[in-house]
């Protein structure tokens, strides 16, 4: 079985899954019965996928624009 990194998979194959996850992790940082340190490193887990899902945003991976939403605001690729 061999192993597959993250930056050997197209950002636009990537997307979706980031988008999801990174809904997924809002949703659990903000459940106040959430422990401290999860949401800690939750926080900087969220962070870490913005800055990506906005470097995607910044770059051009082929012909026409895309439109990323990051967060409830959208940038266009």
């Amino acid at each position: 079985m061999n192993h597959v990194r993250a930056s050997e998979i197209p950002m636009s194959e990537r997307l979706p899954r980031l988008r999801a996850y990174l809904n997924q992790a809002r949703r659990t940082a903000a459940d106040p019965s959430t422990d401290e340190r999860v949401k800690s490193r939750l926080r900087a887990r969220i962070e870490r996928i913005e800055a990506d899902l906005s470097a995607a945003a910044d770059r051009e991976d082929g012909p026409g624009r895309v439109v990323v939403d990051v967060g409830g605001y959208s940038t266009r690729r």
